[in-house]
C-alpha cells in the first residue's frame, strides 16, 4: 500500500510540473508569439483568392478554399487571434483521436503524461507560434482516421462521404499528410481516398474560371514556388541531409557528403524516395503488418521523405509511443539487441521533440561545436534508424 501511494505522489508531481511547464511555455512563447507575429497564417491569401487573386503560392487553389472560414475575420490581428484559438481545439482533437485509436491501450493517466508532454514539444510551440498548418492539418486527418473506425469498409453510407470530406481538407499540408495517406489504403477505404482526391478536382476547375488561370498553372506553380521557397531550409530530412552539410557531423560524412555532391545527389535522393514510397504502398496494399505499426511507420517517414522545419515534427509522437511499447516488449523477453534499436531510435525522438528545451535550460548551444554533433547526430541516427526497422519490420511482420 505504502509503495502504491508514493507512486501515485510521484506520478501527481510528474502531472502537476508537466502542466507548470505547459502553462510557462504557452504564457512566455506560444501565445505572444501567435498573436503579436504569426507569420505562417494564410489570411492573406484566403482573402486574395476572395477577390479572383491567386498569387501560385505553395498551397493549391483548392487547399485554400478549405481556409476560407478565415476571411470572415476583419483584421488580420483579429485572425490570428481566430487561429490561436482554432489551434487548441486542433490539439484537442488530435488528443481525443490518438486517445481513441492508437493510444487506446495507454491508462488514463499515461495518456495524461503522454498528451501534456505532446503539447509541450518544441514543434507544437513552434506551430503556436508560427501560426503554422500542419495543426489544422493533422486534426482532420486524425478526425477522418478515428471515424473509419465507425463504419463499414463493405457499405459506403453518408458517414464515408463525410471522412472523404475530412481526409481532403487535411491535405492542406501535403508535404506531411500525403505520406500517412496509404494507411487509409491499408485499411482499404478507397472510397474515401477517392472522394477527397475528387473534391480537389472539383475545386480546382472552379478555381480555374474564379482566378481566370489555366490548370496547367494551378498544378506546377505551387510545386515550384515551393521548391524554390523552402531550398535549403529544411531541418534534418532526407533532401536537407543530401544537400547540406549536415551529414558531416558523423565520421565518414564528409566522404559521403563528396559522392553525394560528385554523383548528383539530388537524383540519388529522388530515387531512395521513389523506392521508400513503392514499399510504402506494397506495405498498405499487402496489409499483413499491424495497424498501429504501420501507421508509425508512415509518420516517422513522413518526415524525412521531404523537406521540414521543425514545427512539421511533432507527428513523431505516433512513432515514439510506438517504440516506447515496442522497448517495453523487447525488455521483458530479454531481447537486448532489439531493446537498443528501440532505445535510440526514443532518444533520437526525444532529441528532436524536446532537445531544444533540454539545452536551453543548460545554456548551451547547438549552433555550432560538441553539443551541435550531440544534438543532430542523436536526432539523425535515432530517426533514420526508427525508418529502417519500420520498414523492415513491417514488410516481415504478419499480424
Amino acid at each position: 500500500m505504502g509503495k502504491r501511494v508514493k507512486l501515485n505522489v510521484f506520478t501527481g508531481l510528474i502531472i502537476l510540473l508537466l502542466i507548470a511547464l505547459n502553462v510557462y511555455l504557452y504564457a512566455t512563447k506560444a501565445i505572444p508569439g501567435a498573436i503579436e507575429g504569426s507569420m505562417d497564417i494564410r489570411y492573406n491569401r484566403v482573402c486574395d483568392f476572395m477577390k479572383h487573386k491567386w498569387a501560385g503560392v505553395e498551397e493549391f487553389p483548392s487547399m485554400l478554399c478549405c481556409m476560407l472560414p478565415l476571411a470572415l475575420f476583419p483584421s488580420i490581428e483579429s485572425a490570428r487571434i481566430g487561429w490561436l484559438v482554432a489551434n487548441f481545439i486542433f490539439v484537442a482533437i488530435i488528443l481525443y483521436c490518438l486517445r481513441k485509436t492508437i493510444f487506446s491501450d495507454c491508462n488514463n493517466i499515461g495518456f495524461a503524461i503522454v498528451g501534456l508532454l505532446f503539447c509541450s514539444s518544441v514543434p507544437v510551440i513552434i506551430a503556436f507560434m508560427n501560426g503554422q498548418n500542419l495543426l489544422f492539418s493533422f486534426a482532420f486527418f486524425m478526425l477522418a482516421y478515428y471515424l473509419t473506425e465507425k463504419t463499414d469498409t463493405k457499405k459506403v453510407g453518408f458517414l464515408s462521404f463525410v471522412v472523404g470530406i475530412l481526409l481532403g481538407i487535411s491535405y492542406f499540408k501535403y508535404s506531411v499528410i500525403f505520406f500517412i495517406v496509404p494507411i487509409f489504403i491499408y485499411k482499404k477505404r478507397y472510397f474515401e481516398i477517392a472522394v477527397s482526391a475528387i473534391m480537389h478536382v472539383v475545386l480546382n476547375l472552379f478555381s480555374m474560371y474564379w482566378l481566370n488561370v489555366s490548370l496547367t498553372t494551378i498544378i506546377t506553380s505551387p510545386i515550384t514556388t515551393s521548391v524554390s521557397t523552402n531550398k535549403g531550409v529544411g531541418y534534418i530530412d532526407l533532401m536537407t541531409l543530401f544537400n547540406s552539410d549536415l551529414i558531416t557531423i558523423f565520421r565518414g560524412g564528409a566522404r559521403i557528403k563528396s559522392i553525394l555532391d560528385n554523383h548528383h545527389g539530388n537524383y540519388i535522393y529522388m530515387g531512395v524516395v521513389a523506392v521508400t514510397i513503392v514499399i510504402m504502398l506494397i506495405i498498405a496494399f499487402k496489409g499483413k503488418a499491424k495497424e498501429e505499426g504501420v501507421f508509425a511507420m508512415y509518420c516517422a517517414l513522413s518526415t524525412v521523405l521531404i523537406y521540414h522545419r521543425q514545427y512539421d515534427f511533432f507527428v513523431l509522437a505516433i512513432p515514439m509511443y510506438y517504440c516506447l511499447k515496442k522497448l517495453v516488449e523487447a525488455l521483458n523477453k530479454w531481447r537486448l539487441i532489439k531493446g537498443a534499436f528501440y532505445l535510440v531510435s526514443l532518444a533520437g525522438m526525444a532529441m528532436i521533440l524536446w532537445g531544444n528545451w533540454v539545452f536551453k535550460a543548460l545554456g548551451l548551444s547547438i549552433e555550432y561545436g560538441l553539443w551541435q554533433q550531440v544534438y543532430y547526430g542523436t536526432a539523425i541516427l535515432g530517426l533514420y534508424l526508427l525508418c529502417v526497422i519500420s520498414v523492415l519490420g513491417n514488410l516481415l511482420e504478419r499480424k
